[in-house]
C-alpha cells in the first residue's frame, strides 16, 4: 500500500496507528507522540505511520495539515474502511523501521508509556513486546469485554500470554515478515498470537495503565466478544484441520 510521503532517511523504529473517524483525538495523538520519540530518541530517525482507514470524517484533513509540517509522519489512505485489522495490516505494509509498533488512534495509551515499551524492545531478546494493561479507567463494561475475551481466547488455545489484545505490540521487522497475517477485523492481535506461538516466538510484557478516552466513541461493542467469539471457532477449526492434516501424512 503507497503512502502520501516517505523520508530518505530509513528509519530505526516505526509507530503505526489506525485511525477511523478520529477527529476529536486525532490531532493530540500524533503531535504527543511526534514530541514523546523525538525528546526520547534523538540520536534516532523515526517515522509514524497513520492509516486514515476509510474516515467519514475531518480526520484526514486535520492529518494532513500535520504531515506538512512534520516529516516524520507517514499518511496511507483507505478510501474504505474494510476493518481493524485491514488499517492496521496496510500501516505495517508501509512501515519501514527495525521495530515496527502499532497501537489504537484513541491515546489510551500515553505517548509516555509507547515510549517505554519501545525501550523494552530496543534491548530484549524476544520477537515481540507488547503491554499488558494492569489498570484500566474506561470503564467496567470495557473490562468486562476484555476479560471475557481473554478468558474465552485461553479456553480456545491456552495460555499465550496475558493481554492478547494489549496494544502497542512492537515486532522486530524479521519477526514481522514471518506472520503472514491475514485477519481484517479486530482478530488481528489473536491471529498474531497464535502465529507467534506456532513459529516459536517469545513475548514479553509490559504493564501500563490504560487510560480513558479524551474524545471521540470507541468501536468496541458488547457485541464484539460474539465476533472474536466467531473468530475463534473458526480458528481452532483451521488449526485442527491443520493437525488432522499432517497426522494422516
Amino acid at each position: 500500500m503507497p503512502s502520501e510521503k516517505l523520508e530518505s532517511l530509513e528509519p530505526k523504529f516505526s509507530i503505526v496507528t489506525t485511525c477511523y473517524n478520529e477527529q476529536d483525538n486525532v490531532e493530540n495523538m500524533i503531535t504527543n507522540l511526534l514530541n514523546r520519540f523525538r525528546t526520547s530518541f534523538p540520536g534516532d530517525a523515526f517515522e509514524l505511520v497513520v492509516v486514515l482507514n476509510g474516515c467519514l470524517d475531518q480526520t484526514p484533513a486535520l492529518a494532513q495539515a500535520l504531515a506538512i509540517k512534520n516529516n516524520e509522519l507517514v499518511l496511507v489512505s483507505l478510501a474504505e474502511n474494510h476493518g481493524y485489522g485491514a488499517g492496521i495490516r496496510a500501516g505495517l505494509e508501509a512501515a519501514r523501521g527495525e521495530l515496527v509498533g502499532y497501537i489504537d488512534g484513541d491515546e489510551q495509551i500515553s505517548a509516555e508509556d509507547v515510549v517505554k515499551v519501545f525501550n523494552a524492545a530496543k534491548i530484549s531478546s524476544a520477537e515481540i513486546v507488547k503491554v499488558v494493561r494492569v489498570k484500566r479507567e474506561d470503564g467496567f463494561k470495557r473490562l468486562i469485554i476484555t476479560t471475557a475475551y481473554n478468558f474465552l481466547f485461553k479456553m480456545f488455545f491456552g495460555s499465550i500470554c496475558n493481554d492478547i489484545n494489549g496494544k502497542p505490540k512492537i515486532l522486530k521487522r524479521k519477526a514481522l515478515q514471518q506472520l503472514g497475517l491475514t485477519s481484517n477485523d479486530w482478530f488481528i492481535d489473536a491471529e498474531m498470537m497464535l502465529a507467534a506461538r506456532k513459529l516459536g516466538f517469545s513475548i514479553d510484557e509490559v504493564p501500563v495503565v490504560f487510560k480513558q478516552r479524551a474524545g471521540g466513541q470507541s468501536n468496541v461493542r458488547m457485541s464484539t466478544i460474539f465476533e472474536f467469539l466467531g473468530n475463534m471457532f473458526a480458528m481452532r477449526k483451521r488449526l485442527q484441520g491443520v493437525s488432522a492434516k499432517r497426522s494422516s501424512e
